[in-house]
C-alpha cells in the first residue's frame, strides 16, 4: 500500500464509528466530564483495546521462517536469503509486519527500495543514502512495504486518539479543562511509549510499533495544546502562519522528502565546496 491507501483505510474506520456515536453524541450534555465522553464514544475506546491486542498478538505471535528474494542489477539476478526462523523479532529482516505483506500481498507487489537504505548497516552515509557498506546484511535490499497491513492497525488506533482530542474540545467546555486534559493526555501517552521502549519494544516507525504510537501521539497532544494557547487563547494567530503553511501543503512536502527531491535541492546551496552544503552543515551541527 500507499501512505494515502492508509490514510484512507484509518479515515475510513474511524469514520464509520463516528456515525455510529454521533445519535449518542447529540444528546451528550455539553460539558462532559472525561468519563462522560468515554461512555460517549464507548465503541471507539473497545475498538482501540482490540486493535492494541490484534496488533501485539501477531507481531509477537506469527512465527517468521526464513526467506528468499531475487536482486536484480542490470542483467544479473542473484537469490539472498534472510535467515529467520525465529518468533517476535523487531529486526528488519525478520519481523512480522514484513512477513504478512509477503504472505498476503507477495513480494512482488512491494516496495523494491529499501526502507532501511539510510541506516548505518545499509548506507556509508548514513543518515542519507548512500552505496552499501561492505558486508551489508541481506535485508538492506530486501522488499519492504512501510505502510504495509499489519503496522496499519496501529495508525488507525491514532486517528482514534486524535478523534479522541476532538471530541474534548466538543464535549468538555472550558478553555482551563480542555487543556489540561491534553496536557495530561499527552504526558502520560509519552511515558508509555518510553516505559514500553525501556521494556524492549523499540520506537520503529517503519513497523509502527505500540510505543511510537503513544509517544508520537503524546507529542501531537503537546503541540495541539501549545497551538491552542497561541491561536485560541492569545490570538497570536500570526506567528503560526509558517505551521498552516506546511499544514495546508503537508503532503506535497511528505513527496518531497520521501523522493529525496528536497535533500537534493538542498545539497544545490553550498559555500565555496560542494561539499559544505547546507545538509552536510547541518548534519555536522548535530553532530554526526
Amino acid at each position: 500500500m500507499g501512505v494515502l491507501q492508509r490514510i484512507a483505510i484509518a479515515y475510513a474506520i474511524v469514520a464509520f464509528f463516528e456515525v455510529r456515536s454521533s445519535a449518542n453524541s447529540y444528546m451528550a450534555d455539553a460539558n462532559e466530564s472525561f468519563s462522560g465522553i468515554l461512555r460517549i464514544y464507548h465503541c471507539q475506546c473497545a475498538a482501540v483495546f482490540v486493535l492494541i491486542a490484534i496488533y501485539l498478538g501477531l507481531l509477537y505471535g506469527i512465527y517468521v521462517p526464513d526467506w528468499q528474494f531475487e536482486l536484480l542489477d542490470g542483467n544479473k539476478s542473484q537469490m539472498l536469503e534472510i535467515n529467520c526462523n525465529i518468533r517476535g523479532s523487531m529486526s528488519p529482516g525478520c519481523n512480522a509486519v514484513g512477513y504478512v505483506d509477503r504472505l498476503i500481498l507477495g513480494i512482488s507487489h512491494l516496495y523494491k527500495r529499501s526502507a532501511y537504505r539510510r541506516t548505518q548497516e545499509c548506507s556509508v552515509n548514513s543518515p542519507l543514502s548512500g552505496p552499501l557498506p561492505i558486508n551489508a546484511p541481506a535485508w538492506c535490499e530486501a522488499p519492504f512495504d512501510p505502510e504495509g497491513l499489519l503496522s496499519t492497525i496501529p495508525a488507525i488506533v491514532t486517528c482514534f486518539i486524535g478523534a479522541h482530542y476532538g471530541h474534548v474540545l466538543l464535549h468538555m467546555k472550558g478553555p482551563k479543562r480542555q487543556l489540561w486534559h491534553w496536557t495530561a493526555s499527552g504526558f502520560i501517552l509519552m511515558f508509555l511509549g518510553l516505559l514500553l521502549n525501556a521494556a524492549g519494544m523499540p520506537l520503529n516507525k517503519q513497523l509502527y510499533t505500540v510505543s511510537y504510537m503513544f509517544v508520537t501521539t503524546g507529542i501531537v497532544a503537546l503541540a495541539f495544546t501549545a497551538t491552542f494557547v497561541l491561536v485560541d487563547i492569545y490570538k497570536w494567530r500570526s506567528s503560526t502562519a509558517f505551521f498552516k503553511w506546511v499544514g495546508m501543503h503537508s503532503l506535497m512536502i511528505y513527496a518531497l522528502l520521501a523522493s529525496d527531491l528536497l535533500p537534493i535541492l538542498l545539497q544545490g546551496f553550498y559555500w565555496r565546496r560542494p561539499d559544505n552544503n547546507l545538509i552536510q552543515i547541518l548534519l555536522r551541527g548535530l553532530g554526526f
